[in-house]
C-alpha cells in the first residue's frame, strides 16, 4: 500500500496525474455525437492514451527516487501524454487547459531531478 507523499516533487506529480486521470476520464464520458467525426475520434484517442500513460506512471512514483527505470518511464509518460494533448489543441480538437496537467507532471519530474542532483552533490566523493 502506497503511504502518502513525504517530498514536494511527489505531492506535484501525485496531484497532477490524479488530475490528468479525472480529466481523461471526462474526455472518455463525453458525448460527441454534434461534433464532426474526426474531432470526436481525436478527443478519444487522446484520452485513451492520456489515460493509460497516467495509470502507468501512478505505477512509477513509488519507486522513482531509487530506479532509474522509473524516472525514465516518468519522463516518457509525461513527454507523450503532454504531446497528445498538445496534438489535440493543435488539431482544435480540445482547448488550452487540458494541458495544464500534464505542465505540471512536468514541474514535478523537474523537482525531482533537482532533489536528486543535489543528493549526488552532497554525497562524499570516494
Amino acid at each position: 500500500m502506497m503511504s502518502l507523499p513525504s517530498r514536494p516533487w511527489q505531492w506535484v506529480l501525485f496531484v497532477a496525474l490524479i488530475a490528468q486521470i479525472i480529466l481523461s476520464l471526462i474526455l472518455v464520458t463525453g458525448d460527441y455525437s454534434q461534433a464532426p467525426a474526426a474531432v470526436g475520434r481525436d478527443i478519444y484517442i487522446v484520452a485513451g492514451v492520456t489515460l493509460v500513460c497516467s495509470l502507468i506512471g501512478s505505477g512509477c512514483l513509488p519507486t522513482a527516487t531509487e530506479f532509474k527505470l522509473s524516472r525514465n518511464c516518468l519522463l516518457i509518460m509525461v513527454i507523450v501524454t503532454a504531446l497528445a494533448m498538445f496534438f489535440a489543441i493543435m488539431a482544435g480538437a480540445l482547448t488550452v487547459w487540458v494541458i495544464a496537467p500534464s505542465l505540471a507532471m512536468a514541474c514535478g519530474l523537474l523537482l525531482l531531478y533537482r532533489e536528486l542532483a543535489l543528493t549526488r552533490a552532497n554525497q562524499p566523493q570516494d
